[in-house]
């Protein structure tokens, strides 16, 4: 019930939310509408942690008005942003929380789960994270032919990627554990591989913090969340 309680303060929609360029500080991103394509899907539902829950940025701090969600918003998708700062798998798993996303699926719906930076830090093992990643996506009711499951890779930051988790497994081996469960056929796999570079992730503006995305980042992930939505439909 708690989650569902928290799933629903979260839905925004494209019709209900007034979102727009001129709503941002000047020298941020603005909202993009020109990759704004016939939906493929008219609900987009995001399962993530603080990288999608909230943008960073270094003068104003955290704020609520620039993320993937709003941004999606803005193109006219209808969103359910079920992120929250420290989400990770396990917690999502063990708290059922398939139950609030079954609860707001409504028609053609992309369903992106965006999480495995804090499991990564030791939260859980590897075993553990591919196993709950999939039972998340075998409960989550398929209440429509047009609906997809997108397995979004964690984005890359100013963070060591060899170092080892307790139990010897490093961020990068989630990663990749999260492109083994798109090729498995679970899910259609959004690979965030490339749309960082390493001048970006240390210009102080895209990852302001070394590891939550600002404006610009906020803007790169949408769009290339359009663009995979885009091509992955029909791909499964």
């Amino acid at each position: 019930m708690r989650t569902l309680l928290i799933a629903m303060a979260l839905v925004l929609t494209g019709c209900d939310i007034a979102v727009g360029s001129d709503e941002l500080p000047v020298g941020t991103a603005p909202i993009t509408k020109e990759l704004a394509l016939p939906p493929a899907f008219n609900q987009v539902v995001i399962i993530g942690d603080s990288i999608m829950s909230v943008s960073f940025d270094s003068e104003r701090g955290p704020n609520y008005t620039g993320t993937v969600a709003h941004r999606l918003a803005a193109m006219e998708y209808k969103v359910a942003n079920m992120s929250r700062g420290g989400g990770t798998i396990k917690e999502f798993y063990q708290s059922k929380g398939w139950g609030a996303v079954n609860y707001v699926l409504r028609g053609p719906t992309a369903i992106v789960i965006e999480l495995g930076w804090n499991d990564s830090s030791g939260r859980s093992t590897i075993e553990e994270f591919e196993q709950m990643y999939i039972g998340i996506i075998s409960n989550i009711e398929v209440k429509s032919p047009d609906q997809e499951t997108f397995c979004f890779v964690p984005i890359v930051a100013a963070y060591r990627y060899d170092t080892l988790t307790a139990e010897g497994s490093s961020r990068a081996d989630y990663r990749e554990v999260v492109r083994k469960i798109a090729a498995a056929g679970h899910c259609t796999l959004i690979d965030t591989e490339g749309w960082l570079s390493e001048s970006l992730v240390n210009d102080g503006y895209h990852l302001p913090d070394g590891l939550h995305p600002g404006d610009y980042a906020q803007e790169l992930m949408a769009n290339g969340i359009v663009e995979a939505l885009t091509a992955g439909r029909g791909m499964r």
